[in-house]
C-alpha cells in the first residue's frame, strides 16, 4: 500500500544535494513507492476542531540528475491524512520551531506519527544536558550571566563559548586561560541575541577529531570521525571538516547503550550523538545529518545506505 509522508523541512533549493539527508531520504524512500510532500513553518495551519493543513508540495528526488528534484503546485495538504511526518527542518531552534512542535504534538495525539516526536524534539534540546547523562558530559554551563560564565572561565582555564541555539558550528569560540576577550564576546552576543549561551570545558581531543554516531531507533546506523582544518577546533562538516573513518572505542559504545533505551522511551528514531574523546557533547534530535558522509567512508550503496535502512527499519 502507498504510504504518504510530509517532511517540514527548508526549502529543497536551500539544501546541498551532495551531503544532504533529507534528499537522500525522499530518493531512499521513492524506491518503496511512497509520495512524498514538502512544507514549511510558514504554510501551516492548526484549527480548533483539529485539522491541521499545510501549504505543501509534492515532491520528487533523483540525486544523480540535475536539478536534482522536482516539484508539484501547492496543496492544501490535511496532515491528519498522511501516513508519516518527518521532522527534518534545520536549526536554530527558535520560536517557530517550538510553537510548530505543539501543533505536531496534538496532531501525534490524534494517532499521526511523527519522528522526531514532536515532544522530544522541543525538549530534548541537542546542547541542554540531559540530566540522566550528565556523568557523560564534560562540564557545562548554561546562562546569560556574564560574571557565571566568567567564573566558569576561571574554574576551568579553557573553554568554549557559543549560543544555546546555534548549529552548524556557527559562533563557537575557544578562551584559553589568559584570553583577554570574554567581556567583547559577551557584548558581542548580547547585542543581537537574548537567547542564553552555553559554556564547556574544552576537550584538546577536539584538535584531532571528534565522533558523530547515528542511532536509529537507538541502535548504530554508522559513525563517523571529523577533522578540523588546520588550526580550527570546529569539526563540523558545515564549518569546514572533512570526514574520516573510525570505530567506536569501549567508552564510546558504553555511552551508546546508556543513551538507546532513553531514546527509544523518547520516541527520538533518528539521533546524531556527538563525543569528543570519551565524552558526550551533544544529542543531536532536530534533523540529524551525516548519511551522505557516512555511505560514502564505507562504501554504501543501493539497499545498503543509511537512508535504505531507515526505511528497511521503519515499523508501520
Amino acid at each position: 500500500m502507498t504510504k504518504t509522508i510530509a517532511i517540514q523541512m527548508d526549502h529543497p533549493s536551500r539544501l546541498n544535494p551532495a551531503s544532504d539527508t533529507t534528499m537522500a531520504l525522499i530518493e531512499a524512500g521513492q524506491k518503496h513507492g511512497f509520495v512524498f510532500y514538502h512544507y514549511q513553518t510558514e504554510g501551516l495551519q492548526y484549527a480548533n476542531n483539529g485539522q491541521c493543513l499545510a501549504r505543501a508540495k509534492p515532491i520528487t528526488v533523483d540525486l544523480g540528475k540535475i536539478p536534482y528534484y522536482a516539484e508539484g503546485a501547492d496543496i492544501p495538504l490535511d496532515l491528519r491524512t498522511v501516513d508519516l511526518i518527518l521532522i527534518r527542518q534545520d536549526p536554530p531552534f527558535d520560536m517557530d520551531y517550538v510553537a510548530t512542535s505543539y501543533v505536531l504534538e496534538q496532531l501525534a495525539a490524534q494517532g499521526v506519527r511523527v519522528l522526531n516526536g514532536p515532544r522530544a524534539v522541543r525538549v530534548g534540546d541537542h546542547k541542554i544536558p540531559q540530566e540522566p547523562f550528565a556523568d557523560l558530559m564534560p562540564p557545562t554551563l548554561i546562562t546569560r550571566d556574564a560574571a557565571a560564565i566568567r567564573a566558569f572561565w576561571h574554574q576551568h582555564g579553557e573553554i568554549v563559548i557559543k549560543p544555546l541555539y546555534g548549529h552548524g558550528g556557527q559562533q563557537v569560540f575557544h578562551l584559553t586561560r589568559d584570553a583577554d576577550n570574554l567581556s567583547s564576546l559577551l557584548e558581542l552576543f548580547g547585542a543581537y541575541q537574548k537567547a542564553p549561551l552555553i559554556a564547556q570545558q574544552f576537550l584538546p581531543q577536539v584538535r584531532t577529531c571528534d565522533t558523530r554516531i547515528l542511532l536509529l531507533n537507538g541502535d548504530v546506523l554508522g559513525v563517523l570521525g571529523r577533522r578540523p582544518q588546520a588550526g580550527q577546533i570546529r569539526s563540523n562538516l558545515a564549518s569546514g571538516g572533512t570526514a574520516e573513518a573510525t570505530t567506536l572505542t569501549a567508552p564510546q559504545q558504553k555511552i551508546v547503550a546508556r543513551l538507546a533505551p532513553w531514546l527509544r522511551q523518547q520516541k527520538i528514531y533518528l539521533a546524531g550523538v556527538d563525543v569528543i574523546g570519551d565524552y558526550l557533547t551533544e544529542i543531536n534530535v532536530t534533523s540529524p545529518t551525516g548519511f551522505r558522509a557516512v555511505d560514502k567512508l564505507n562504501g554504501w550503496a543501493g539497499d545498503n545506505t543509511c537512508a535504505a535502512k531507515f526505511w528497511h527499519n521503519m515499523v508501520w
